[in-house]
């Protein structure tokens, strides 16, 4: 009996745990209802209200800009807009951007209603500026900060009654710095200047060589800025992108002394995007790329010439990615083929030479003028250029003293000169290594 009962237990353990395998199995397979999403708490206001269509220089008045979500693409090594600040004087208003690191950017003004918009490229922007800041003084009615796209932030200025404004870059820390100023009655008249524009030279692009030869050198010139993106403005009204215009014009004729082919990315007063440039000297197989500029400083005794170039190639340290995701239009580069290290190094010396020949130039007739060095920056007409690139700031618009300098012909023809110069010994140095690299290739191969 005892046998049997331990028997009978046994058995009704077996049946037991098949029982509870299959209906463990059975539940384990059943499918799972969804959780359910509980709306965060309204903690804070709701983010700024966004149209994918049009651009924040197209919207209906008061429409913000689009909006991505701050931080949401993985470009966290990009410069981080990090702030905004403003106060007022009887006269002014003045709007601060605190950044972490230098940037490009773009000026635009726009009427009807009045208004300025930065697009600061190959940024992020802090998650608490997105939107929008109510200023309410005698020349600001808001400002809007929204990132339409990964990588660009665009800050919308509004503004009431006649007014004027200025805007400069200022380092340590890096913030980008607009002045609003009342005007009376219209806007500040534009410094009248004898521009001698790449388009008096008979409607074309292209500086012949002389006598139909092979040209020695090809090169494009981009003047900065252009159209609606005015650069920075003097006190007197002369413009950065009237000014780097016809010291353009002025340098494309003097490089005929050197049979050069020479493009240009604007011929007058127009608008062309930063990776236009770029693809413009790609597509045209230039040999180097130099841009003109005319820097600014929110102090106005800041004076000097500087160089940049960059260390790296598309943008924000693409090259370490392996694509050129974080510059849209940059995308169709084909960087095959292309030695990196060779043209950081051309790009090194050359902006070198030119560094060197505008302060020699320049500094003997303007004490005080200081020689600012070559710098690096990772500005897109550089990183998107596949030949050695450099951009040049060839006087502070910002400085009094370099603004009335401006204004002077002879002045501006001594900066084409000097640019010259540096042109003309890169290529002599360039052209000397290449023939000691030969004649020591020949040397080697008669020893074989």
């Amino acid at each position: 009996m005892v046998t049997l009962a331990i028997l009978g237990l046994i058995a009704l353990l077996i049946l037991g745990l098949t029982v509870g395998r299959n209906l463990g199995w059975k539940i384990g397979r059943q499918p799972q209802p969804s959780p359910v999403v509980q709306p965060p708490a309204a903690t804070s206001p709701p983010p700024v209200a966004t149209s994918a269509a049009p651009p924040a220089d197209t919207a209906p008045p008061g429409t913000p800009p689009a909006v991505s979500p701050p931080g949401s693409d993985a470009s966290h090594d990009m410069p981080e807009v990090t702030g905004i600040r403003h106060w007022s004087a009887a006269n002014s208003s003045t709007v601060v951007i605190d950044m972490d690191d230098q940037v490009q950017y773009e000026a635009h003004r726009l009427a009807d209603p009045e208004r300025i918009y930065f697009d600061l490229h190959d940024t992020r922007l802090s998650a608490e500026l997105a939107k929008s800041i109510e200023i309410g003084d005698s020349l600001i009615q808001r400002v809007r900060v929204a990132q339409p796209e990964p990588g660009l932030t665009r800050v919308v200025i509004e503004i009431k009654g006649p007014w004027n404004f200025s805007v400069s870059l200022a380092p340590n820390p890096y913030r980008l710095v607009v002045e609003v100023s009342k005007s009376e009655g219209a806007p500040r008249a534009r410094s009248q200047l004898d521009l001698f524009t790449p388009g008096k030279l008979g409607g074309t692009a292209i500086v012949p060589a002389p006598g139909g030869f092979t040209p020695r050198l090809r090169i494009v010139l981009d003047a900065g800025h252009g159209g609606s993106d005015l650069g920075t403005s003097g006190r007197q009204g002369l413009l950065e992108k009237d000014v780097v215009l016809d010291i353009v014009a002025r340098l494309g004729l003097l490089l005929r002394r050197l049979g050069a082919d020479v493009t240009y990315t604007r011929r007058d007063d127009s608008y062309v995007a930063l990776e236009k440039r770029a693809e413009i000297a790609n597509l045209s197989g230039a040999d180097l790329f130099l841009s003109i500029h005319a820097n600014s400083s929110d102090f106005p005794s800041a004076r000097g010439v500087e160089t940049y170039y960059t260390n790296t190639y598309s943008s924000t340290n693409a090259r370490a990615r392996g694509s050129n995701d974080s510059n849209p239009g940059l995308r169709n580069v084909n960087w095959t083929g292309v030695d990196i290290r060779a043209k950081v190094r051309d790009s090194h010396q050359f902006a070198t030479s030119i560094q060197q020949s505008l302060y020699s130039i320049l500094a003997p007739k303007n004490p005080g003028l200081r020689n600012r060095g070559v710098k690096e920056a990772q500005y897109v007409v550089l990183t998107g250029t596949m030949m050695p690139a450099v951009l040049a700031e060839i006087s502070f618009v910002s400085s009094p003293a370099d603004e009335n300098h401006l204004q002077n012909a002879n002045y501006r023809q001594e900066i084409a000169q000097a640019l010259y110069q540096g042109i003309e010994r890169f290529v002599e140095q360039s052209r000397r290594v290449k023939r000691a690299s030969a004649e020591n290739q020949h040397k080697l191969n008669l020893n074989r």
